[in-house]
């Protein structure tokens, strides 16, 4: 008789935004703008960077929307608000929750 294995429960699901003509305006308008430049015609070169703009602002603009629509816990992955990151030295650091928290072994907490 075979064993099944259980697999484990998915913890998060995994988030994919959807599809987009953002990136292919982005080539084309960078493209454009870069004859402009080796053709040395202005009207074009300024025709891809109106185009390139206008479209950057617009992919940020839908990926800010799509971010906002995430759950809270999204990108959490299980570590809570338990630390702290400190950019300037790198290191991270336990909040006064944690430092209390059951289990927690550091020199710290005792």
């Amino acid at each position: 008789m075979a064993t099944e294995r259980k697999l484990p429960e998915v913890g998060e699901e995994i988030h994919l935004p959807g599809p987009s003509a953002q990136p292919l305006m982005v080539a084309l308008s960078s493209t454009v703008a870069l004859i402009g430049v080796t053709q040395s015609t202005p009207i074009i070169f300024i025709v891809g960077i109106t185009f390139l703009l206008i479209t950057l602002f617009q992919w940020i603009r839908d990926a800010i929307v799509e971010f906002k629509a995430l759950p809270d816990h999204h990108g959490d992955h299980g570590h809570g608000d338990d630390h702290r990151h400190n950019a300037t030295t790198n290191e991270v650091e336990a909040t006064p929750d944690s430092a209390t928290a059951p289990g927690n072994t550091s020199a710290e907490a005792h």
